[in-house]
Order: structure tokens, then C-alpha cells, then sequence
């Protein structure tokens, strides 16, 4: 905001600055997970710049010209936290990098406490004269001086220099005249008619210095803010004996000094509350709100601002659990110094939480943590079920820290241990163990409203990332139906032809020597069909499906070499491609189902085939034995020396995609043998394979009897 009167030089009464130390506590205040607006407003509500920022946002033309400035709580619910906090953020910018010095600091100290002084007073005065609105009241007096406040900011230097030669307030707001073609009191005044508020507040700083006699039949805030504006003047009093008299109310001087003694011990509270030092041995109280240590205790907080705002920017460019946690494990280093930490979530009955680290050094031989959500097993544990975090050296739950907490301590490299747990809305979504020594312990368990407010951030994050994960489980579940659906109907259209391929198979077989080639050629031509139609069947009939350990025994190794001759002449023979096996001898015949392993087996030879350029090699190995998840497997692996997956497929690797290998081609062979490992009780994944193709690797249950 710029003024438009037509004052002697151009005045910017836009970066007013507020108290640093003001600042700093709101700043923490915002950082809180859940801050009422009566929190709030007991920190605004102390500080000239703010209220007056706050205010002008308020009647902005982005909120439809509130119009309304009688109760502060009420426009600090029309603005919302998130405008409050970026409020604090930009005020805070600015007062890091405006002038500073020793005198400066001495006289916006003092200005901010004649303010707080003032404020106070009119709202004494409000409830002695039953006035209706003390909140407005409180207001006028913070506001009395909002004008000296702009031409300090603006001048420093030759503005101190002008109040330092003047001996009464008319002096002073004839130099300001003279200097600036506008006073103080009416440029206060100015800006708040500025604001297009229904209220007398205007007047009430505009005519704080006119005598009695003028506003004898003007509105009570007229009245009192210049009443309380005469009491709080530092021209106007010596060795503490206020000199005014009350015209506007028949007080007498008893209860004017003590009025002025309340108010004036409220706002030396006030200061100190918020860490300013006060000398009281002046007549009013002095105060210095800028020095050098509060500047950088100020840049620190805006630091760690940014550094939390640039996590919730990174963090939405991310749905990879791991990149997720990796990119928290950084910035718990650089924003707190903590280096070590390791990652608890819930499972989804909420009956254990188990740990996962972002990086291989902090994890078990069997790869992960996991404890019982249950009360007195491990300070992990307890932070999850209590919401609250928890130091291992200050905690009284356990006289000796479960083996669980030292272990993971161990892992960790740390002598302490911080259990952080993540909310939201109300619900667990995990807990965050981090590594730190006792002074790092004590510190953040002391002063935790930053870290509280990463937690959150960290909270939001995976619970954003499992609702999306469970959004597109649907989705998948939802093409699942659809291609469902349109797989009975391709079933029922196929079997018909396949019974009429059957029947013309076997009239051809009857027509040739029992004993020639062709006869077997066509003979396992049949066993194909009829496989085809046994899987037709399958997929009709879903529910129908055989349970594992109700099959016969299968030689795994058997199967794929009678598997390779019918590749040869099909998928192979296109681009010329080469076999080349590599089976373990060892490995037992197991219980599975025939048909469909031939089918998974087959799926990935023919998408490796398809994938590959000319004169390409696929290698099928065999592995006799795999424990997994403290499970045994047999395993059986697909690899080529082809291109790769490219990136974007991966993932989505095993879901319905369009697929690129042409028109001919579904884009559901590797959903299908997803599912078909799923339905065999199997493990499948993908990895880059030795040679930089893709190699896919099939665990089976490893059932030999």
C-alpha cells in the first residue's frame, strides 16, 4: 500500500516492522500441528505492525472488504492460519534484512512498549466506562502510534533525530508537518481510513492530541484513546506523576494512576513473556526489541522455514515409499542434525508396526523390525500408542529399555534414541526412530514445536501416498472386472472353434501311420489345444481353482525342456533367437499346477522374444532352493540381453497398460502372469539382468511332497 495524499516525500507503509521477538514466537506458534485462533490472537493482538498487516489483508478486496475490526478473533478466522503464517514468514524476511542499529532498537522498543502500554489502558478504561467493544478499544491504542512507527521506518535516521529535539507532542507534530507534510496522528489516521472499516478508529488516532475541550460530544473510543494517549505520552509526565486530567469521564487522580500502573505492569508482562529485556528504572519503561543475537535467532527460524516449506515442495513430486523416507532422512539432518533414523510403520489391523530403513546399513539380517502395538514392548511402541514423543534417557515407562530398543539403538549408531510418531487426523501412520545423543535428546524434547511440525509434514506425506496407493488398487480392481467381463465373453466365442480344431486334429490323425513324425507332431498339437481349453476354463470359472498341495508332483526342469522345441519354431524363429539354459540338477520335482506354470513360463519367454532384436539370447535358469520372508522356494528365472523395461512402464509393470509393441498386442501378458504366480502362492520380480536386459525372477513355494 502507497499513499495517495499528497505528502511531502513518498512514504511506504507496507513493511512496518514488527517486534523480532514477537515474530519468533509466532513463527513457533504456526509450526504448532493444531493452533487455535486464540493463540493467535494473544500474540497479534501485542504488536503494532502486525495487528495493523492483519487488518489491512482483512479488507482487502481478496476478502470482500470485512469491514469489521471490533473483535480481532473474528478477522483472524476471516483470514485463516496459512495467511497468518505466510504474514509472519514475509515479516520476517523483511525485518532480517531492514536497517539495524543499538539507537534504532531503543526507539522502536520504546514505541512498541508505549503502544502495548496504551492498548492496555484503553481497554481498562473500555470496562470502567462500560464501552462496548474493549477489543476495538485495545486496538485504538496499539494503533495510537501507528504513524511515528511509519516514519521511523521510513527515516530512521533523520526521524530519531527529530524526536530527539523536540520537549512536547505539539513540537513534535509541527516538525513532522514541516518535514513531511503530514503529522503523525493523521497520518495514522490516513491509513486507516484506508482500510474502509466501520469504526470511529480513524478519529480516535486522528484527534489523540487535541485538547478536551474539542471532543467533549464525539464517540466514547474518541475519548478514551485520547485520554489514554495524553497518559501514555512521554512528554507529557515526570518522575511517574501523569499530569492529565480527566475531562471525558470524572475520574480522579487516584484511579488515573492506577489505571496507568495496571497497564503499564500488563505490558512490561507482556514483554518479558516474550523475552524483551525492560529497563524499569525510567519514567515510563524502556525497552531495546532489536539486537544482534534476536537477528540471528530470526534468520535460524526463517532458514528452517525454508527448509521445511522446500520438503513439502520435493515431497509432491514423490510416491516411492523409500524416495520418500530418504528424502525425510535428509532433511532431519539438515534442518535438526540428526543423521540416523529408521522408518515404523503400522500394519493395517494396527496390531505391530514394523521398521524399515532408508538405507541398507541400519537394517537386520532379516531385514526389518517388528513389534507388537502393544503396551510396555518398546518405546517405539509406546510413542505409537501414546502420540507423544519419547526420549530413551528421560522416559519412565521401562526401568531397563526392552532388547528391542537397544537393538535398534545398535543399528543406528546412536547412544540415545527419539521416537517421533506421525499423525494424522488422528490416526497412526507410523513412527519415526531416530539416533541421537543425550544433548540432541534433551534439547528437542525440551523445545520439539519445530519437529512437531516436521512430523506432520512427514504425516501428511505417506498418508497422501496410501490413499493414493489404495486409489489405484481400485482402479486396478476395476480393470480387473472389466477384462474379466470381457474375457468370458472372448471364452465363450473361442471354445467353439477350438472343439472344431479338435475334431479336425483328430480326423488327421486317424489318416496317418500310427508310428510317423507327423502323427506326433499333430499329437502335441492336441495336448496344446486341449491346454488351451483347460486355461479357457480356468479363467471362466475362477472360484473353481485347485488349491496348492492338491496337484501332482512337476519337474520344473523337465517342463522347460520340452517347453523349448515348440519356442523354437514360434517365438524364436523371427529374429533368429538363441536358448540358453541354466538348470539346477538339484532341484526337487514340486506340487504345483502344470498348466498354469507352462503358461507363466511361456508369457515371459514370448514378451522377453518380442522385445528382443535380432539374433537375441534368453536365459532360462533354475535354482534348487530360496528362503524368502523365512519361507522356502524354488526359483525359476527369465532373463534377456535385450533393451530393458523403460522407466515409465516400471511403474506400473504388472498392471493393464497399452502396450507398445503394436496393434496385435494386448498389454496384459505380464498382468496375467502376475496373477497366475499369485494364484501358484508365488513371489514375482523384476530386476536389470547381468547382460542390461530385463530378467524376471518367479519364486514357487517349494512343496516336494
Amino acid at each position: 500500500m502507497r499513499n495517495t495524499v499528497n505528502y511531502n516525500i513518498d512514504l511506504d507503509c507496507t513493511r512496518l516492522p514488527p517486534a523480532p521477538h514477537v515474530l519468533i514466537k509466532l513463527i513457533d506458534l504456526c509450526h504448532k500441528t493444531e493452533v487455535s485462533i486464540e493463540e493467535l490472537e494473544a500474540i497479534i493482538e501485542k504488536d503494532t505492525a502486525l495487528c495493523t498487516k492483519v487488518i489491512s489483508i482483512s479488507n482487502s478486496a481478496a476478502y470482500s472488504q470485512w469491514n469489521d475490526v471490533r473483535e480481532l478473533k473474528r478477522v483472524l478466522v476471516v483470514l485463516g492460519t496459512k495467511t497468518i503464517k505466510s504474514i509472519a514468514l514475509t515479516s520476517a524476511v523483511h525485518q532480517f534484512f531492514s536497517q539495524f542499529s543499538k539507537e534504532l532498537g531503543e526507539t522502536l522498543g520504546s514505541i512498541w512498549l508505549d503502544a502495548l502500554i496504551c492498548a492496555h489502558l484503553c481497554r481498562h478504561l473500555a470496562n470502567l466506562t462500560s464501552y462496548e467493544y474493549p477489543d476495538e478499544a485495545h486496538l485504538a491504542g496499539l494503533i495510537h502510534q501507528l504513524g511515528q512507527l511509519v516514519l521511523l521506518t521510513n527515516e530512521p535516521d533523520r526521524y530519531q533525530s527529530i524526536m530527539a529535539t523536540v520537549s512536547d507532542q505539539n513540537a513534535l507534530l509541527y516538525k513532522e508537518e514541516e518535514r513531511y507534510g503530514v503529522n503523525s496522528a493523521d497520518l495514522a489516521a490516513d491509513i486507516v481510513e484506508r482500510w474502509g472499516v466501520d469504526s470511529f478508529l480513524s478519529d480516535s488516532v486522528r484527534y489523540q492530541h487535541k485538547p478536551a475541550d474539542l471532543l467533549q460530544d464525539t464517540h466514547p473510543l474518541v475519548k478514551l484513546t485520547n485520554l489514554a494517549s495524553q497518559l501514555c505520552n512521554r512528554l507529557n509526565h515526570t518522575n511517574k506523576k501523569y499530569l492529565v486530567e480527566d475531562h471525558f469521564f470524572g475520574l480522579n487522580q487516584s484511579i488515573i494512576d492506577n489505571l496507568v500502573l495496571e497497564a503499564t505492569k500488563a505490558a512490561v508482562a507482556d514483554a518479558k513473556g516474550f523475552g524483551i529485556e525492560v529497563d524499569e528504572d525510567h519514567t515510563i519503561p524502556r525497552a531495546n526489541i532489536d539486537d544482534e543475537a534476536i537477528r540471528i535467532e530470526l534468520a535460524r527460524k526463517v532458514r528452517q522455514i525454508a527448509l521445511l516449506e522446500g520438503v513439502q515442495q520435493h515431497i509432491s513430486d514423490l510416491d516411492d515409499v523409500t524416495d520418500m523416507m530418504q528424502l525425510f532422512s535428509k532433511n532431519l539432518e539438515m534442518l535438526f542434525g540428526l543423521s540416523s533414523a529408521m522408518f515404523f510403520f503400522p500394519d493395517n489391523e494396527q496390531t505391530v508396526i514394523t521398521g524399515i530403513a532408508s538405507h541398507s546399513k541400519n537394517l537386520p539380517a532379516n531385514g526389518s523390525y517388528t513389534i507388537k502395538l502393544k503396551s510396555r514392548r518398546s518405546l517405539v511402541s509406546e510413542a505409537a500408542l501414546s502420540k507423544q514423543i519419547l526420549y530413551s534417557h528421560e522416559q519412565d515407562t521401562f526401568e531397563e529399555l526392552p532388547i528391542i530398543d537397544r537393538q535398534i539403538m545398535a543399528a543406528l549408531m546412536t547412544p540415545e534414541l527419539l521416537c517421533l510418531p506421525l499423525i494424522n487426523d488422528e490416526k497412526l501412520i507410523g513412527v519415526i526412530a531416530i539416533g541421537c545423543n543425550q544433548e540432541q535428546g534433551e534439547r528437542f524434547t525440551a523445545d520439539n514445536e519445530l519437529l512437531l511440525h516436521f512430523a506432520s509434514i512427514v504425516a501428511d506425506s505417506f498418508a497422501r501416498q496410501q490413499q493414493i496407493s489404495h486409489e489405484y488398487k481400485q482402479q486396478l480392481e476395476q480393470k480387473q472386472m472389466e477384462i474379466d467381463i470381457q474375457t468370458r465373453k472372448i471364452i465363450h466365442e473361442v471354445n467353439n472353434p477350438l472343439t472344431i480344431i479338435n475334431n479336425y486334429l483328430e480326423i488327421l490323425s486317424m489318416d496317418m501311420e500310427k508310428d510317423s513324425d507327423n502323427k506326433q507332431h499333430l499329437e502335441t498339437i492336441k495336448a496344446e489345444v486341449d491346454r488351451v481349453g483347460k486355461i479357457l476354463l480356468q479363467l471362466k470359472d475362477e472360484q473353481a481353482q485347485e488349491m496348492i498341495g492338491d496337484h501332482p508332483l512337476v519337474d520344473v526342469n523337465e517342463l522347460i525342456n520340452k517347453l523349448i522345441p515348440l519356442f523354437k519354431p514360434t517365438f524364436y524363429k523371427l529374429n533368429h533367437i538363441h536358448s540358453q539354459l541354466e538348470l539346477d540338477a538339484t532341484l526337487p520335482e514340486i506340487s504345483t499346477d502344470q498348466n498354469k506354470l507352462k503358461q507363466i513360463i511361456t508369457n515371459l519367454v514370448k514378451n522377453a522374444a518380442e522385445a528382443l532384436p535380432e539374433k537375441g539370447t534368453i536365459t532360462i535358469k533354475t535354482k534348487a532352493l530360496v528362503i524368502a520372508n523365512g519361507q522356502q522356494y524354488i526359483e525359476i528365472s527369465v532373463a534377456d540381453n535385450g533393451p530393458g523395461v523403460p522407466d515409465e512402464i516400471l511403474q506400473r509393470l504388472f498392471a493393464p497398460v497399452q502396450s507398445t509393441k503394436g496393434a496385435n498386442h494386448s498389454g496384459l501378458g505380464l498382468t496375467i502372469v502376475n496373477k497366475l504366480v499369485a494364484e501358484l502362492k508365488g513371489l514375482i520380480s523384476y530386476s536389470t539382468a547381468d547382460s542390461g536386459g530385463a530378467e524376471f525372477i518367479i519364486l514357487l513355494p517349494r512343496i516336494v511332497s
